[in-house]
């Protein structure tokens, strides 16, 4: 349980309703680490009045009974959604049921697997953006902590400095350009988000950046105030890594595909050359699951798809474009290390002659 009680929470904030922040906590079966994401948002040192919504995605192990012990203990901070049918399976946008019951006028992000380190880390963002009125969205570097080995590693510090990162940068970048546990954000960006957003897009964090951007860019802050648990079991990547290639293909990559269409209509065309480079990765993932389920012609079809948007794009879409006929050799050369390091040559010795 937190050092602090609610009222030693409370005690420097300088009126007590609405809350200024929104934290919205996400969470299933998250039992090993939520207590570390409730307290890194109960240590938050902060002149304005908070509120922690903490979904909960009717977990089956023991994250629904610690997240009501937090509840009572801290009944004016914690308002918690206890679902009694899992809601992500049913093809619901959790985070926005959370965030529907937001009342501050920003929202900051931490998935239940994931927690912060600094106590000021809500005062400096907010602060920083009433600097950048411009700005919708703040975001900082994190600490990346590997499941398998506890390695750490600092992610996402793009910049030593504060700075605005334009829409194209965070478009190029893709989802992992801002960890989701630094995101904060203005609620008024959620009104602009359109209805594809909660209907077709099977994730939500790359959006949600981009919309956030639209209007005056990323701001970033190069201090790590916050962690992120690498290929966790309940993260969402290690899910998608383990589903079948036959679910893998209709509840994520169609659906993908159609939102980066959608989102370059919404955006006017503007952005059509950085949006390729996504389908073109998108298409090289999938041609890589497809060639493993031994789909071939689909693997075919998908690989020439990812060379016609973006060719020599990465080292595996070389290998499966030009030997996309022998698919014998191409599981043999996947297995060379040798091959390898000759085809990194040659992808280098490539682009310095483009």
């Amino acid at each position: 349980m937190a050092n602090r009680t609610e009222q030693e929470v409370m005690k420097g904030w300088k009126y007590a309703d609405p809350p200024l922040v929104s934290v919205v906590c996400i969470t299933y079966n998250h039992e090993p680490y939520i207590r570390d994401a409730i307290e890194g948002f109960l240590m938050q040192e902060t002149d304005f009045p908070f509120e922690i919504i903490i979904h909960d995605d009717a977990s089956t192990d023991g994250t629904t009974g610690i997240i009501r012990e937090y509840e009572a203990n801290f009944p004016n901070l914690i308002k918690p959604i206890y679902q009694t049918e899992n809601q992500y399976s049913k093809g619901e946008k959790v985070s926005a049921i959370a965030w529907s019951l937001a009342k501050g006028d920003y929202i900051a992000f931490c998935e239940g697997d994931d927690f912060w380190l600094n106590a000021e880390k809500l005062i400096r963002q907010v602060s920083s953006l009433r600097k950048y009125p411009e700005c919708h969205i703040c975001f900082h570097s994190a600490l990346q902590i590997s499941y398998l080995n506890n390695r750490l590693n600092v992610i996402c510090r793009h910049s030593q400095n504060t700075k605005i990162f334009p829409l194209e940068e965070i478009i190029k970048g893709g989802g992992p350009f801002c960890p989701t546990s630094s995101l904060l954000i203005k609620r008024s960006v959620l009104s602009s988000i359109p209805n594809w957003y909660y209907s077709i897009a099977p994730v939500g964090d790359y959006f949600l950046q981009i919309f956030s951007s639209v209007n005056g860019g990323a701001l970033f802050l190069p201090e790590t105030m916050s962690a992120y648990r690498y290929l966790a079991p309940t993260a969402w990547s290690s899910v998608r890594n383990n589903q079948t290639f036959e679910n893998y293909m209709s509840s994520f990559f169609l659906r993908y595909l159609v939102s980066l269409e959608c989102l370059d209509y919404d955006l006017n065309y503007m952005f059509s050359d950085i949006l390729n480079i996504e389908r073109a990765k998108l298409s090289c993932d999938g041609a890589a699951k497809a060639f493993a389920s031994k789909h071939y012609g689909l693997f075919n079809k998908l690989i020439i798809q990812s060379w016609n948007l973006k060719p020599f794009l990465r080292i595996d879409q070389v290998v499966f474009f030009y030997f996309r006929h022998t698919p014998i050799l191409i599981s043999f050369l996947r297995l060379t290390r040798l091959f390898n390091r000759r085809v990194t040559t040659f992808f280098s010795f490539f682009n310095y002659f483009k």
